[in-house]
């Protein structure tokens, strides 16, 4: 009999990029919980079928004209959830690697090895990367072979399947940091990262927790998500033994949807573009001043 955890909510993500060398992946994600009437009151507004942020940004100054449309926007707005990865860290760790192993010489920065270290890092900060060795510590009682193939959840089996580029990986990356931000997690004031589900105090409940959101994303990488919804029955397994492995028998725990059938998805579509524009001019803690919560690389900042 297959273990069925109950929906405790569902989240709804859209994505956008930063302009320029320094790039910046930027995903916005509202759970179902949030206060979502605001979109088609705007929609209809705009007289428009789908929301987008060009439009939005475009009517903005005759919107704010309203003061109570507007500030109800606002508040909206503001309880995404707001995942960036950033690429410069990794760039810059990536440039210094190579720099040494060819001894200071014929480097050039737009080199294609830069690249493939970009990616490899960036999908190895996340918590899905080694699962099988992080799920031993929180089961107490499995050998890491157990959970599943470690081989599976390495960075280059990851990279494998989502893409070799570092476009892909910026998109498993902020998934993957979207799908454990979670209330329980919150909790604990020690865990400065999403990957710290894991050796957090409250991990069961933080991985409960986890499989009991449904995540819902814009069209943009569904490879990405077959990873994710494989870590999902290997973190059920891990918790709740042998008879869990159809745990997404109710379904799986990530989907992609076009941003046409659900309001979250264009909520999510306005915050990431909202949230790029302030990434254009400033940096993360101001965007931490505007919405409930912010993520960098997995990392929580502080407003």
């Amino acid at each position: 009999m297959a273990l069925i955890i109950p929906t405790h909510y569902t989240s709804f993500g859209d994505a956008t990029s930063t302009e320029g060398p320094s790039r910046k992946y930027v995903l916005a994600q509202f759970r179902s919980t949030a206060p979502l009437e605001w979109v088609a009151e705007l929609r209809r507004r705009l007289g428009l079928r789908e929301l987008k942020y060009a439009a939005f940004k475009q009517a903005r100054p005759s919107l704010r004209n309203d003061e109570h449309l507007w500030s109800r926007i606002e508040a909206g707005i503001s309880a995404a959830t707001i995942v960036v990865v950033d690429t410069t860290h990794y760039s810059t760790g990536a440039f210094f690697q190579l720099w040494e192993e060819k001894e200071c010489s014929g480097l050039d920065t737009r080199d294609a090895e830069i690249g493939d270290l970009v990616a490899h890092a960036i999908v190895a900060r996340t918590p899905i990367a080694y699962l099988p060795a992080h799920l031993v510590g929180v089961s107490g009682t499995l050998d890491a072979r157990q959970v599943a193939n470690l081989e599976d959840f390495a960075p280059d089996s990851i990279r494998q399947q989502i893409g070799r580029g570092v476009r892909p990986a910026l998109v498993f990356a902020a998934r993957a940091h979207a799908v454990f931000d979670v209330d329980a997690l919150r909790k604990d004031r020690d865990a400065a990262s999403t990957r710290d589900a894991f050796n957090s105090p409250l991990a069961h409940l933080v991985l409960t927790e986890v499989l009991s959101a449904q995540r819902r994303f814009d069209v943009e990488n569904a490879k990405s998500l077959q990873v994710i919804n494989s870590a999902s029955k290997v973190i059920a397994d891990a918790l709740f033994g042998a008879l869990a492995g159809a745990r997404v028998s109710a379904g799986d725990l990530a989907t992609e949807l076009s941003s046409t059938e659900g309001d979250g998805l264009q909520a999510a579509d306005l915050a990431a573009g909202w949230a790029r524009d302030v990434l254009e001019v400033s940096n993360a803690r101001a965007l931490a001043s505007q919405f409930e919560t912010v993520l960098v690389n997995g990392v929580r900042v502080m407003g």
